[in-house]
């Protein structure tokens, strides 16, 4: 049986805001804008946008407090009622979701030709990139950017795929697109994105130019293609969302915004929207067997699960720490997959874990700095999983594409626990890899040469910026 999400709250997008500023016109015109002109200095919107307030500036009081799913009475009250086993949010979901696509996908690569012949040397493999985001950013760019709103509460949308109740919050609204939402997202720049610790060395980098290998919206979209596509995509697909609005800044000022369709986003990442509805539905629904296989064999017991994809061998290892009474307080901090209250389900909180914010920057202690520790008392399993799809009924070896909505498309999977000598060392090895997985291969003593080129590049604008 194949199975679809749906929403059950049709009307969540009443109470959603609008884009102000006149920025709507970009959803219906689709390509880069500027914010201002970059040729002849004129601003193509309200000049107050440009500069983005700071962290420590922001009034966090006119922010609405999130809701962690497993604080939302109205997704519990609705899981209850449905007889779903798991609720939880996109931000719990889209990162494990990730790595079971690259597994169906067998591995498929993003599109990226047709991109000028500057990028012809780049790598094109997806989520490969040791970039992070300066998402303590994310949230006062967006309050900037829709109208003023006097609903305190957030608009979610809930739906429901096979053994699943999910939440995705709803940014903005425009009517004349054709699934009315979509997501609103920041984006720092390359030189941000690339030497983050350093962040405020780099904050005076600019886009310039429409093309290009730096300064310009390519080099942008060339980086969100490979390693922010899947993601939004997934996101946009679990809020039933048109597509993403973005607005590209340096932390300091935004530089200029553009909107994707979900359907641009399927293109670059599937080939086109029938392989990518196969591949959505598919990535879910063997998430959701795999969570009923680990649950009933290790019941009433909150879990952590490490999702990794490996390409060489075609395959997926899947850590679950099964934790101690005295360790449960740490899923208390973190978004996660619950089993509502008062179900017939046996009770369990699972947790992915999350790469660090590398946000702040080295004036205070991360969490890449402190080395996790396991718990003895806890339960450590090793699982193997392995997938093969088939088209028409013929097995599948590398990357595809559905044709038509005729053509039949099925997977089966197999999951295997593996024997470990040291389960705890070992499990402890795989998470501390996870913990640095950003800084690892990044610069300590001897600066690169692309880090120090966008350093100069980042100088020279600030100095052009302040001497205009």
């Amino acid at each position: 049986m194949k199975y679809t999400l749906k929403s059950i709250n049709d009307d969540a997008h009443e109470k959603v805001p609008k884009l102000a500023h006149g920025l709507d016109k970009i959803l219906i015109n689709p390509g880069y804008h500027f914010l201002k002109n970059p040729k002849n200095g004129t601003y193509n919107y309200p000049p107050f946008l440009k500069s983005i307030t700071q962290p420590e500036d922001f009034d966090y009081s006119k922010l609405t407090p999130f809701i962690k799913p497993s604080e939302d009475l109205t997704l519990q009250k609705h899981a209850e009622n449905l007889k779903k086993k798991y609720v939880g949010s996109t931000s719990s979901m889209t990162g494990a979701m990730s790595q079971l696509y690259f597994l169906i996908s067998n591995f498929k690569n993003a599109d990226t030709l047709k991109f000028s012949s500057a990028f012809a040397g780049e790598g094109k493999s997806m989520e490969k990139m040791l970039v992070s985001e300066q998402n303590d950013y994310e949230k006062f760019i967006k309050a900037s950017l829709v109208e003023p709103n006097d609903n305190l509460e957030e608009s979610y949308i809930y739906s429901t795929f096979k053994d699943f109740l999910v939440r995705s919050q709803l940014d903005c609204k425009d009517q004349r697109l054709k699934k009315i939402t979509f997501d609103l997202k920041t984006r720092a720049v390359v030189a941000v994105r690339m030497d983050v610790e350093n962040y405020k060395e780099t904050r005076g980098y600019q886009i310039t130019k429409g093309a290009g290998l730096l300064q310009s919206f390519e080099r942008e979209y060339y980086d969100l293609v490979r390693s922010a596509f899947l993601k939004y995509n997934f996101q946009t697909r679990i809020g039933h969302m048109d597509g993403v609005f973005v607005a590209y800044h340096n932390t300091a000022s935004i530089c200029g915004f553009q909107y994707i369709s979900t359907k641009e986003m399927d293109r670059r990442l599937y080939g086109n929207s029938i392989t990518g509805n196969y591949s959505f539905n598919s990535t879910l629904t063997l998430l959701n067997e795999i969570l009923n296989t680990i649950t009933a064999e290790i019941p009433d017991k909150n879990l952590i699960l490490s999702f990794s994809a490996n390409e060489p061998s075609q395959s997926l290892t899947l850590w679950v720490e099964g934790l101690s009474s005295t360790q449960n307080e740490i899923l208390s901090a973190n978004d996660s997959i619950t089993t509502p209250e008062n179900t017939e389900t046996k009770k369990s909180k699972l947790t992915y874990p999350e790469n660090p914010d590398l946000s702040e920057n080295s004036d205070k202690v991360s969490l890449q700095d402190i080395e996790i520790e396991i718990d003895p008392n806890s339960d450590i399993r090793k699982y193997n999983i392995k997938v093969r799809t088939f088209i028409n009924d013929e097995l599948v070896n590398g990357e595809y594409m559905l044709n038509s909505n005729r053509d039949k498309a099925e997977y089966d999977w197999s999951i295997t626990q593996e024997l470990v000598r040291e389960p705890h060392q070992d499990y402890k090895i795989f998470r501390n890899k996870q913990r640095t997985y950003f800084t690892r291969g990044r610069f300590k003593d001897k600066v690169p040469s692309f880090i120090k080129t966008l350093r100069e590049i980042s100088k020279r604008c600030q100095q052009n910026t302040n001497e205009n």
